[in-house]
């Protein structure tokens, strides 16, 4: 009888670590989807400082720049926009197992973001993770502090991948999803006065 247990306990620990490295594989493919983004940004970033950054008026100063975060650093940022976006989208983010994000700063006349975030679905991480992306408008609170106000999905619904699905597949099916997401996020940053 004890062998029979000894071996249910050795399957049972080759098919924990196989699901780590297939869940591994998700937050692997994520990073590489933050990544495009993080590309696609900044192409925008470019776009609109050689288009609008002429157009300042005396004493206006346009800026626009593009962030993310690395493995583990800074990854509690936007917290709060994720949360808002994922209520709004009615879904459970998680993102204590996992959280990356790309985003987009423009500093006209108004000052606004669109961010784009990557992190688990449900309770508990079972290697699906999802995209999200929001618009979101700066507005002063104090000298020192400013508030994320307006904030607003930018899709109708989160962009879904898991660990069996193959990487290219996720990152084909990604540049669909992205390209009218960032579109009507320029829509609304253009929008804010």
């Amino acid at each position: 009888m004890d062998h029979v247990i000894a071996a249910w306990r050795d399957d049972l620990r080759q098919r924990r670590r196989e699901l780590k490295q297939e869940r591994q594989t998700a937050k692997e493919t994520a990073r590489r989807l933050q990544h495009a983004t993080l590309g696609r940004l900044t192409d925008l970033r470019e776009k609109l400082e050689k288009q609008l950054t002429p157009l300042a008026m005396p004493g206006e100063e346009f800026r626009f720049f593009v962030g993310s975060n690395r493995e583990g650093d800074r990854a509690d940022w936007f917290r709060y926009q994720l949360i808002a976006t994922a209520k709004e989208l009615k879904y459970y983010a998680n993102p204590q197992a996992f959280h990356a994000w790309a985003r987009l700063v423009v500093h006209t006349v108004a000052k606004a973001e669109i961010l784009v975030s990557f992190h688990a679905l449900g309770h508990e991480y079972n290697g699906v993770l999802v995209g999200s992306a929001c618009f979101y408008e700066k507005q002063q609170v104090d000298d020192n502090l400013m508030h994320a106000a307006t904030i607003h999905s930018l899709s109708d619904e989160v962009f879904q991948f898991n660990y069996k699905e193959p990487p290219s597949e996720v990152e084909e099916r990604f540049a669909r999803w992205i390209d009218p997401v960032l579109v009507k996020g320029l829509g609304l940053v253009r929008a804010v006065r």
